[in-house]
């Protein structure tokens, strides 16, 4: 069953902190992603490709120079994941009374073994940045996506929030969301990445940086 979980922080005078936070969770009904998991072990487990992606190099990596959404754009599987993401997205807007915009999705995988760890980082933190997700592929079994949000009592703390990592689970959430995954048990973790890009978005990129080879330059539409 899909919920919101929202963090708040307010302090009701005129110069107080006014913070707000939502993440969406939500579940996949057909987790029947097989063809996925092929692709993956083809194109980039096989050439040891996923080893960059772990720590987020960026120099060999193959997050940022593929778009899932549109490699495997004929996929029954990615279709319906799509699907599942749109109806969220909309879901979440809702929840929060917030305004439906047209948006874009780029997607990747992110591929784990045994040990390895996702650093702390988050997808954006500017004017047009808007929201991020991830969909568990595989069955996981003690892994956590972590959340670090502000603890505005000291400044060199957070409060940490934890998302188990089931098989079929997505979260939503604000691209300036600082997250991380500590070293897995799994032999295999297999996570399905992706941002939510606003119109305003992609047509800045392609009217300013279109000389620069940005993950956005394969962004497509979504709704």
């Amino acid at each position: 069953m899909a919920y919101k979980k929202t963090f708040k922080y307010k302090i009701n005078n005129s110069f107080g902190i006014n913070f707000k936070c939502h993440i969406w969770n939500d579940e996949i009904k057909d987790k029947n992603f097989s063809s996925i998991i092929d692709y993956a072990e083809k194109n980039i487990i096989s050439k040891n490709i996923h080893i960059s992606n772990s720590d987020l190099t960026r120099e060999t990596s193959y997050w940022d120079k593929h778009n899932i959404f549109e490699d495997l754009k004929d996929d029954p599987a990615i279709e319906n994941i799509k699907n599942t993401i749109k109806k969220s997205y909309k879901d979440f807007v809702k929840s929060v009374r917030g305004k439906q915009e047209t948006i874009y999705i780029n997607g990747w995988l992110n591929i784990m073994t045994k040990n390895m760890r996702l650093v702390e980082h988050s997808h954006g933190n500017h004017e047009n940045a808007y929201l991020s997700g991830n969909l568990i592929l595989t069955e996981t079994k003690n892994s956590k996506t972590s959340f670090a949000l502000p603890n505005w009592d000291n400044m060199k703390d957070y409060y940490l929030h934890t998302i188990d990592s089931k098989k079929g689970h997505l979260n939503l959430f604000p691209q300036w969301l600082c997250h991380w995954v500590d070293p897995i048990e799994d032999d295999l973790r297999i996570v399905l990445g992706f941002d939510l890009h606003l119109k305003k978005a992609v047509d800045y990129y392609w009217k300013h940086n279109s000389q620069f080879d940005y993950p956005l330059k394969r962004a497509i539409k979504l709704c």
